[in-house]
């Protein structure tokens, strides 16, 4: 049924029948409300504008557990013109304390798109959320270092032996590659060329649920790539070898289907069990995050030109690279300040 709307004492007000549109007028002539809660016009704004194949399935999802898990249980059953900008700003810091400041702008961001179109339909006049006296803040994100070289040297050593099957193989392509998750759970043994030593890497996975994988393309353009195969990861891929299939898979092998993202939660338990196992006093839970923080330093301590590690990464420029990936390392602080003596001696 479409949606009825009328514009009573200049505001425009809805709703899904001619009797709530009356109940609803009477109610904004009585309280100076819209008579639409956030809730309300917030998931009619999600269903028209994003659930029709304009953004990405696992933006979406993103969307609506920001939501119905933060947005909702804040402000959802106040009127739309109850939200001020102290409003706003009273969310923003409640939520400080538990969220970092990057997820809390995504809230932000999201809502002031939907509270545009308020504005547009004449709902309210000003976006509460567009405001400049807002100032948000949060949890800051903790750093993502990279493996230091004995930490490295203990899980090849230690711990990748004792790993079987697609959770060895997801390990070894993390530590030897660098690739993203999304990337080394879409490869299929048809993207690998162990003659030319080359993964081609053409798509990625993305888990709108846990239960369903769906592959799409890589994050950017740039990462549509060939990633080279070092003699470590050659070794490990022929030792596993098959003609078709995904590389990495759960419970489904046969089905010939991406792995879960559940199922992915159960590879990363099994390498957190032969960590343990291996007596290795550190973890490696956040492997895949961690280990291409590692390959980017790791190349730049090889002194790896930069262009290589951008291509290798699939970054668009290396400066986001070397600002993001690249962490400084004993070894190469001190070649660094070796230069630096050799050059003072010379003087």
């Amino acid at each position: 049924m479409a949606r009825l709307k009328a514009k009573i004492n200049g505001r425009w007000v809805t709703g899904e029948s001619a009797q709530q549109l009356v109940n609803n007028a009477l109610c904004s002539r009585a309280t100076g409300n819209s008579g639409q809660t956030v809730r309300e016009y917030s998931e009619r704004f999600i269903k028209l504008f994003k659930s029709n194949g304009a953004i990405e399935r696992n933006t979406l999802v993103g969307y609506k557990s920001h939501l119905k898990n933060h947005i909702f249980p804040a402000m959802g059953d106040m009127d739309i013109q109850e939200i001020t900008v102290d409003a706003v700003q009273e969310y923003i810091n409640g939520k400080a304390e538990r969220l970092s400041g990057k997820t809390i702008k995504e809230h932000i961001r999201l809502m002031s798109a939907i509270f545009d179109g308020a504005v547009e339909d004449e709902l309210i006049s000003k976006n509460p959320f567009k405001s400049k006296r807002l100032k948000i803040t949060g949890r800051e994100s903790k750093a993502v270092e990279a493996y230091t070289e004995d930490e490295y040297r203990d899980f090849e050593r230690e711990v990748l032996p004792r790993l079987e099957g697609s959770t060895q193989l997801f390990a070894a392509i993390t530590i030897y590659t660098g690739m993203r998750r999304g990337e080394i759970c879409a490869l299929r043994w048809e993207d690998i060329d162990l003659d030319g030593k080359r993964i081609h890497v053409s798509k990625s996975i993305a888990w709108p649920c846990q239960n369903e994988g769906i592959i799409k393309t890589p994050k950017t353009k740039n990462g549509i790539r060939n990633v080279v195969i070092i003699p470590q990861l050659s070794f490990i891929l022929k030792r596993h070898q098959q003609e078709t299939g995904y590389l990495i898979h759960g419970q489904r092998s046969k089905e010939d289907k991406p792995i879960t993202e559940q199922a992915l939660k159960n590879l990363y338990d099994r390498i957190g069990k032969a960590t343990a196992e291996s007596g290795i006093d550190f973890e490696f839970g956040c492997i895949n995050r961690r280990g291409r923080h590692t390959i980017a330093t790791f190349m730049n301590n090889a002194d790896v030109d930069e262009k290589t590690i951008e291509s290798q990464l699939g970054h668009h420029k290396v400066e986001f690279t070397r600002e993001r990936y690249m962490n400084a390392q004993a070894k190469q602080e001190q070649r660094g300040m070796d230069k630096l003596a050799s050059y003072m001696t010379a003087l």
